[in-house]
């Protein structure tokens, strides 16, 4: 599937995330043009440096994304046991795997966050995180597809939809 995603690519991507609180959550819109360039590498190693801009908050920002298919496993953004995901689904044309990883909170003030207990912590606590990526490649086409879950509630989504150039 890799083999064939080397080269310069464009195109949008589209999204939000969350801001608010449980109770008053409001979603913001995250939206882009993107011109990224693809290596593989020998090993099936693939690396995207993408060039996005906003495209109404006149925001720019590069995003690398790295994916490690050495030694018998598959990891993200670390080829070590830090960047070890699950893969969900295989193909030839389209892969799925989560990513689960910890974020420690540091609570400001009088705001509180909840754990994953349930439990009321004003000094802060952990929350646990899940990015769920699918990637599907089609002749000329690219979709990339990011969820990211915080204590199993969607905080933020993100599609990217590529033409190769």
């Amino acid at each position: 599937m890799f083999k064939n995603l080397r080269g310069n690519w464009r195109g949008t991507a589209t999204g939000f995330f969350c801001l608010g609180t449980e109770k008053s959550p409001r979603q913001k819109a995250d939206n882009f043009t993107i011109k990224a360039e693809i290596d593989v590498f020998s090993q099936q190693d693939i690396v995207i440096t993408a060039d996005m801009d906003a495209i109404e908050q006149r925001k720019q920002r590069t995003e690398i994304f790295r994916l490690f298919s050495s030694n018998g496993f598959l990891r993200l953004n670390k080829n070590r046991i830090a960047g070890d995901v699950k893969v969900k689904t295989i193909s030839q044309n389209e892969i799925s795997f989560v990513q689960y990883s910890q974020i420690k909170i540091n609570s400001k003030g009088p705001s509180t966050t909840t754990d994953v207990k349930g439990t009321v912590n004003k000094s802060g606590g952990i929350a646990r995180r899940e990015i769920i990526t699918t990637i599907k490649h089609s002749y000329k086409a690219l979709r990339i597809e990011y969820k990211v879950y915080s204590n199993g509630v969607l905080s933020s989504t993100s599609t990217w939809s590529l033409k190769k150039r």
